[in-house]
């Protein structure tokens, strides 16, 4: 029931300030009371036990002088330090402990990025860092409204930034930056012509003539949209444009050599380790050598956390995988199943602004490995611009 009491009735500034409890019998509580009212003293009573700040631990005495009662020692956090004031580690300790969580609580402990749909968000911490606001500075030092100034001016990445703090944290909200390129009208006079054989198969023109027509066959070079306008049709000269579509035939090769090198991965190790602490980096375990010789690296970051919360710490170490390379040989299945997959690969890439129409493969083995072709017959742009020069005599 005590220990109820205590919950339910401390104030805040007694669990800091230091408080105790004083009991008496219940028939001595008009007497209590009175005494407490002629000192100017307002407490309440309840279950015949009062609670007083730390201040009144000595007055107690002479105010309920002749009065039967108990009083408790100091609690609270001032009665922790009391107790502990000739214990001089202890009184250390709490010190210094209140002391860094003084400093702790006054640095930034984590800067988190909120919508940013780029995925740029490296980016953006760059450029916060560069503004004043990063992992580990003092919140006093920081000035939201100045660095919000200058990753405005300064980033390519955002458009809008608020900056709010919560506890430790920095929580920067974005609008990403929406790059408009207004497309530059070419300058001059030009042609449209083909860059290969074709059918032609479609034409669209925007300025100039067209030279050609639907089914005709074209050469590399020839004529599709001139920038020279008939006088029958008001005469004069244009930088033509326009999309000259044509079927065509193009033929995609690889080779496979008959063997390849491998790796086997002998041995797997730390090659070095830090620990990351706000902005300060305190190594731990540095490998010296030329450590790049038949070994893969590869750098790992591990940030703690605590309650699901992320700390201002991290780990951060790098990976050696040594390896050893040896030459086989490929079986025949292997050289025409990787043949394919190349082929398809590069047969994709070919396409990427084109439409395939038909396509036959064919391959064979060589003294080095395999080969294998691809006849695509597919549909697409065929036109290019190239300027003329044109001079009033």
């Amino acid at each position: 029931m005590l220990v109820e009491l205590k919950l339910k009735t401390i104030r805040p500034d007694h669990l800091l300030l230091g408080y105790f409890l004083v009991t008496f019998a219940e028939e001595r509580t008009l007497d209590v009371t009175s005494r407490l009212l002629k000192q100017g003293i307002s407490s309440k009573i309840r279950n015949n036990t009062l609670i007083l700040p730390a201040r009144l631990y000595k007055d107690i005495d002479k105010i309920l002088d002749g009065i039967e009662y108990t009083k408790s020692e100091i609690l609270g956090l001032y009665g922790r330090l009391f107790a502990v004031r000739k214990r001089y580690g202890a009184m250390l300790a709490i010190l210094l402990s209140a002391a860094l969580f003084l400093l702790l609580n006054s640095l930034v402990w984590d800067v988190r990025i909120e919508g940013c749909e780029s995925g740029r968000e490296d980016a953006i911490i760059s450029d916060l860092e560069s503004a004043g606001l990063f992992v580990g500075a003092r919140w006093r030092l920081v000035d939201k409204g100045m660095v919000e100034s200058e990753l405005l001016a300064d980033s390519s990445e955002v458009s809008w930034v608020n900056i709010n703090r919560r506890g430790t944290v920095a929580y920067v909200k974005v609008i990403d930056k929406v790059h408009h390129e207004l497309e530059e009208k070419p300058q001059g006079y030009a042609n449209i012509v083909a860059t290969r054989d074709g059918i032609i198969e479609e034409i669209t023109v925007k300025r100039g003539v067209a030279m050609v027509k639907v089914g005709e066959s074209v050469r590399p070079g020839q004529i599709l949209i001139s920038g020279v306008i008939p006088t029958e049709l008001g005469g004069g000269y244009c930088y033509a444009e326009g999309s000259v579509k044509a079927r065509f035939t193009d033929t995609v090769t690889v080779s496979v050599p008959g063997t390849v090198t491998e790796r086997e991965y002998t041995e797997e190790k730390i090659a070095d380790f830090s620990i990351k602490i706000f902005s300060f980096s305190i190594n731990i375990l540095k490998i010296y050598g030329n450590s790049q010789d038949s070994c893969d690296i590869i750098e790992k970051t591990k940030d703690f956390k605590l309650l699901g919360v992320r700390l201002p710490i991290s780990a951060v170490y790098s990976e050696c995988h040594r390896y050893i390379e040896a030459e086989r040989r490929l079986t025949s299945a292997e050289l025409t199943e990787a043949a394919a997959d190349e082929l398809h690969a590069k047969l994709l890439d070919s396409l990427v602004s084109m439409e395939l129409v038909s396509v036959s493969t064919e391959g064979e083995f060589t003294d080095g490995g395999y080969a294998m072709r691809a006849h695509a017959v597919v549909r697409g742009e065929i036109g290019t611009a190239r300027e003329f020069d044109f001079k009033l005599e």
